[in-house]
């Protein structure tokens, strides 16, 4: 799958016909109208069990339905106008602002950051994931990696094909002696998003400890 970077910074208010609401349980902050291209963005209607009897169109998306939601995929950007019909009534009608999924990057110490801590690399010793200006609840899983440690006056020490995303007590002893300016440089991360592991590939990832 190819990620495109591309970041809408703004949102169309809701409208509502109805008192029914209509939630993306496939985002963080679901009380959001987005909805990602090429993506499975699972709609519920709040404090229904299943949406038989309902009938929802959408401009924009491919629309399935399952017995608990509607499936939306979006294949174009823009805004999506979405309704919903109970028999021939419309109940529900919104529009829900589309999104093209930012390129993922790797992280070290669940941080942002790429000068770090000793003390946080220590206490979180993880390779993860990070997708900027996302709000799709990914479940990413990185199952490996190469790490270099490159201390000042001294040979570069590599440990390849490292299984996981946690960093091995040997790469960690050798980061306790780590002083300011040296780097920890991660290459070949192999990630996929569950529960449907593809492998791909992270770019590399340069840390410089603080």
């Amino acid at each position: 799958m190819k990620f495109i970077t591309t970041y809408l910074p703004f949102f169309f208010p809701l409208l509502t016909i109805g008192q029914i609401k209509l939630i993306n349980i496939d985002l963080i902050n679901k009380d959001l109208n987005q909805l990602y291209i090429g993506m499975d963005n699972r709609l519920q209607i709040v404090g229904q069990k299943n949406v038989r009897g309902y009938k929802l169109t959408s401009v924009k998306s491919s629309v399935l339905v399952n017995d608990s939601c509607f499936v939306l995929t979006p294949e174009h950007r823009g805004v999506d106008t979405v309704k919903i019909f109970k028999g021939n009534k419309l109940i529900y009608c919104a529009l829900f602002n589309l999104f093209s999924i930012n390129e993922p990057t790797g992280q070290l110490a669940f941080t942002y950051d790429t000068t770090i801590t000793l003390n946080r690399i220590l206490a979180n010793p993880y390779l993860s994931i990070k997708i900027p200006n996302c709000n799709y609840n990914f479940l990413f899983s990185i199952n490996g990696f190469q790490c270099s440690i490159l201390q000042k006056n001294k040979d570069k020490e590599t440990f390849a094909n490292t299984l996981g995303c946690k960093l091995t007590n040997d790469m960690l002893t050798l980061i306790n002696r780590l002083k300011t300016g040296d780097v920890i440089e991660f290459e070949r991360i192999k990630y996929g998003i569950s529960p449907e592991f593809c492998p791909r590939m992270l770019g590399p990832l340069r840390i410089t400890i603080k």
